[in-house]
């Protein structure tokens, strides 16, 4: 009864602890409470140390007893021994053809063969024989038979040829199935809404995946985006093997590996603990907020943790049967887990840390050297195609750890400050406050639910007090160790769940015995009690399956996992789920732009503002693969605009045509209705009304009508689409034979250089020029006039061109219109050269300053460019200015110069305040570019009015 009083008296301080920690500011206090609780929770399982499994063999059958390996006969041992030399010699060949071949398939298939041939030879070489292992090497008690006194198994087992019990193992696996069932459930309940969109992290890895499924040679040995193995890309272009390339495929390659982690922490937890602490770690981590939240991502963090647990799975497995290849499995799956998130590397220290502290506090521990070795082996053989490629490339290796570590912060600092103050942090991220980003956990709520926050404290303590019990010895290393992935990272970043995602498990696992041992408590204290009342006969075991109480006690650690459970179901799919900072951590334009693309593709022609055009969800979610008779990664099924010099536009289709465009193209409009009227626009907005971007439609009809020349045929009119035309058969009836001038505009769909050709003596003028030979005509629309004096001797009128790298063709009809130049903008001049100098290569008029210049327009650089013209002042007043561009840019305004930022190959942006009149003022915009990004953006804001881009209505050529 004390231990029950005590293990009551320590929930009563736990909650005080929580209640501190959940209340700013944070003080010692809550840590005081807790130190209490643990000390306590100690006390009152000083006794539970066997009653954990007995307990639960009261309840659940068990295994024959355990047995050890020895080595097989001499022949199974020779073969044995023979396959794992091949092996190793099979890997070493293939270690060195990757050295000198980055992609290699040959070598692939070598080094998968010598993983399959080491663990063949290694199984042969051990042949089963009886061998209780309640005792360790040399005779001493092993710390696992600390669970296994004979003198309450005999009570235990008092029943056990019941009927009733011989189901008891029947209902152990509906439990995991159940629990199984939950973590599944929690993993895909209202996927399409939690996460509200789709990171780029995960469509970038996808984008890989589908380059190597076109058939990009990228060696699974290699490295990818921020250093990722690109062995994870190789899973992901299974999933889309198998459920091809949509997003269930996307989500699935995680909540795959995460479901399996949930599966895997229950044998692992079994074979430490027991079925109780087992069950109750598999609900911990079942319904795990933080885990959970990974879970959903389609994204590698998440498998990690799965191939932590597996290897210490199998390690723990091989120290209690002393089995070779249960040694060799360990080391397989540590290595396999070297291809995972970079956060691994962790996990092999803690490896290596829990061996060496076994070694260390069990005494014959060091007598297992030949399957540590083994598993070392096995691990190096497993890594080690990865590891060539390091050392072939060692920047792959260290770049992402230094670009992210906190010793920037300490050498900024000029003291260990920041570490100590990031150590701090994770430390708090369980109870007090959790990680801020708001991909990661609801922004600065606590990692854990209350009750496993709790249950972690107390258990914690209750570790250190049990330092020797090596099970207790690995979770305190475990945790700590994988916790070092987030306090090496920036104190920006502090506390950090996604480094530090492994950690989870060993965390269910310790909440889950505390609570199992709880339960222990309750059940032999009311079962001593019972037993004082009855007529048990004396020496009677209280501890048997049929005590009156023994099903009620199951009530408290129930309600207290349900408890759990609904905590981490109300945070993740009310508060975080509904929360505007996760929603915008979660790419809210890319994913809203990818939906729409998707959904609109078989009815519009779709256009995309260049800064939308490239969204990696975009790509991914509009892929078709060309099997499919899609265009793949190279062709897309959309096109890239910006209106100021890609209207109107060259379809012909008389399909309706979409744009997708930034938010400040709303006031912008007067670009599309001066040539289609009928354009309407929407502001696609998110869950709280805000902006995500503008969709413009223009019909289908109106962009057809607009083609072709105006043909003018002795005062008779008509639309010709092209100039091909043999006379007198194609001459309009009822014309008069007289000269025929075509009017409009060419559009330039890029700058390139072009020489016409005719056939019929037809004078052709450009620009108002006419044109004598090739020359450079740039992107945008140039005033087209051809006139043709005697059609009838001519008998023939076609129009020819000639681009560069092309062959001679006609003059095609999407390029042509029949409309006139802008009346409104500013005329554009460049040079081929950075400082404005030389004669002009050409000149465009634009009906605005807004330019993200693709990489080949007008060229690569360098280049410069002049816009002038007039801007009209609607009223008097101060005017505000902001020019951005990349690379120098100058303002002018009435011949003076307001303002510049001429720095080279960077980004400049410079601000400026102007008096101006109501009228027009001479205005002149300068930009120079040598290298990289090439922008160029005119702002104001007038007096009383909105910042916005200068519209084409108040700019005059």
């Amino acid at each position: 009864m004390s231990q029950l009083l005590a293990l009551l008296a320590a929930a009563v301080l736990a909650w005080q602890g929580l209640r501190s920690f959940a209340t700013p500011p944070y003080t010692a206090d809550g840590w005081l409470w807790m130190a209490g609780a643990a000390v306590l929770a100690a006390f009152a399982y000083s006794r539970t140390a066997g009653l954990s499994l007995k307990i639960a063999r009261g309840l659940f059958s068990e295994p024959a007893p355990r047995h050890t390996w020895g080595w097989a006969g001499r022949w199974p041992l020779l073969i044995g021994l023979a396959f794992l030399l091949v092996g190793i010699g099979a890997n070493v060949w293939a270690n060195l053809t990757l050295y000198e071949k980055v992609y290699d398939i040959p070598a692939t298939v070598a080094w998968t063969a010598s993983l399959l041939l080491a663990l063949l030879g290694i199984g042969l070489m051990q042949r089963r024989q009886p061998d209780a292992l309640t005792h360790g090497p040399g005779g001493s008690v092993s710390p696992d038979a600390l669970t296994d006194e004979t003198g309450v198994q005999r009570s235990a087992f008092s029943i056990q040829h019941s009927a009733w019990y011989r189901r008891l193992p029947y209902l152990e696996l509906a439990l995991v199935a159940l629990l199984a069932l939950v973590a599944i459930f929690f993993r895909v309940y209202r996927l399409t809404t939690m996460p509200p969109g789709i990171f780029i992290d995960q469509t970038n890895g996808a984008l890989d995946a589908l380059a190597v499924l076109e058939g990009r040679q990228a060696s699974p040995f290699g490295t990818s985006w921020y250093e990722i193995p690109t062995m994870y890309v190789y899973f992901m272009l299974g999933m889309f093997k198998l459920l091809g390339t949509t997003w269930l495929a996307l989500v699935l390659a995680s909540i795959v590996p995460a479901v399996l982690t949930v599966l895997a922490v229950y044998p692992l937890a079994r074979t430490l603990f027991g079925v109780p602490s087992a069950l109750a770690a598999m609900a911990f981590m079942a319904f795990n907020r933080w885990h959970i939240n990974m879970s959903r991502w389609g994204w590698i963090e998440v498998s990690t943790p799965l191939f932590q647990v597996l290897c210490v799975l199998f390690l723990v497995r091989a120290a209690k049967n002393r089995r070779l290849l249960d040694f060799a499995l360990a080391g397989l799956f540590l290595g396999l887990g070297m291809y995972s998130y970079l956060a691994i590397r962790m996990a092999v220290v803690a490896v290596a840390l829990y061996v060496l502290y076994r070694l260390l506090v069990q005494r014959g521990f060091w007598r297992m050297g030949v399957g540590l070795a083994l598993m070392a082996l096995l691990y190096l053989m497993t890594f080690s195609p990865l590891a060539v490629h390091y050392s072939r490339n060692p920047f792959t290796f260290l770049n992402r750890s230094q670009q992210v570590s906190i010793f920037n912060d300490v050498k900024q600092a000029g003291s260990y400050q920041p570490l100590w103050e990031n150590l701090r942090r994770h430390a708090e991220m369980f109870t007090v406050r959790g990680d801020t980003n708001p991909r990661h956990n609801l922004p600065g709520a606590p990692m854990v639910d209350p009750v496993t926050g709790a249950l972690l404290l107390i258990g914690f303590g209750y570790g250190l007090w049990r330092v020797f019990d090596h099970r207790y010895g690995l979770l305190l290393i475990w945790i700590p160790v994988t916790l070092a992935g987030g306090v090496l990272s920036s104190l920006i970043e502090g506390p950090q769940a996604f480094r530090t995602i492994g950690v989870v498990p060993a965390v269910a696992i310790l909440a889950g015995d505390m609570l199992a041992r709880g339960w222990v408590v309750l059940r032999s204290a009311l079962d001593r009690g019972w037993a004082r009342s009855s007529d048990h006969a004396p020496g009677a075991s209280p501890l048997t399956p049929w005590s009156r109480w023994a099903w009620l006690t199951l009530l408290a650690p129930a309600a207290l996992l349900a408890f759990a459970a609904y905590a981490n179901y109300t945070v993740f799919f009310d508060r975080q789920a509904h929360d505007d900072t996760v929603w915008q951590a979660f790419s809210p334009v890319e994913t809203a732009v990818a939906r729409e693309v998707q959904s609109k593709l078989s009815t519009h022609t779709l256009y995309l503002a260049p800064r939308l055009f490239y969204f990696s969800p975009l790509i991914f979610l509009t892929y078709r693969a060309p099997s499919e008779g899609g265009g793949g990664l190279s062709q897309k099924p959309y096109l890239m605009a910006q209106p100021v010099d890609d209207l109107p536009l060259p379809s012909l289709s008389g399909q309706d045509a979409l744009f997708l465009l930034d938010t400040h193209y709303q006031d912008l409009m007067e670009l599309f209705t001066v040539y289609y009227p009928g354009t309407t626009s929407h502001m696609v907005t998110g869950p709280r009304g805000q902006p995500l971007y503008l969709s413009v439609n223009v019909p289908g009809g109106e962009i057809a009508a607009l083609h072709g020349l105006n043909g003018d045929y002795g005062g008779v009119a008509r639309r010709d689409s092209q100039i091909n035309f043999t006379w007198p058969q194609d001459w309009p009836a009822g014309a008069p034979v007289a000269p025929v001038t075509w009017t409009g505009s060419l559009r330039m769909p890029h700058t390139d250089q072009v020489d016409f050709r005719s056939d019929g003596n037809l004078q052709i003028d450009v620009d108002g020029q006419t044109w004598t030979g090739a020359r450079l005509l740039g992107k945008g629309l140039h005033a087209l006039r051809i006139t043709q004096a005697d059609p009838a001797s001519a008998g023939r009128a076609a129009l020819y061109w000639t681009q560069a790298g092309q062959g001679e063709q006609l003059v095609p009809a999407e390029v042509l219109f029949g409309i006139g130049l802008p009346q409104h903008g500013l005329v554009g001049t460049y040079y081929s050269t950075e400082n404005w100098t030389g004669p002009p290569a050409f000149t465009v008029i634009s009906p605005l300053v807004l330019f993200a210049w693709a990489e080949n327009e007008p060229w690569a650089g360098p280049f410069s460019d002049s816009f002038s013209g007039e801007l009209e002042a609607p009223v008097d007043g101060s005017y505000f200015f902001s020019v951005n561009g990349d690379d120098g840019v100058r303002l002018w305004l009435d011949g003076k110069v307001v303002g510049e930022a001429l720095q080279p190959d960077t980004a400049n942006e410079f601000n400026a305040t102007v008096s101006l009149t109501a009228g027009r003022h001479a205005i002149r915009v300068d930009h120079f570019q040598r290298g990289g990004g090439k922008a160029l953006e005119l702002w104001w804001q007038p007096p009383n009015g909105p910042r916005q881009v200068v519209p084409p209505s108040v700019l005059w050529p």
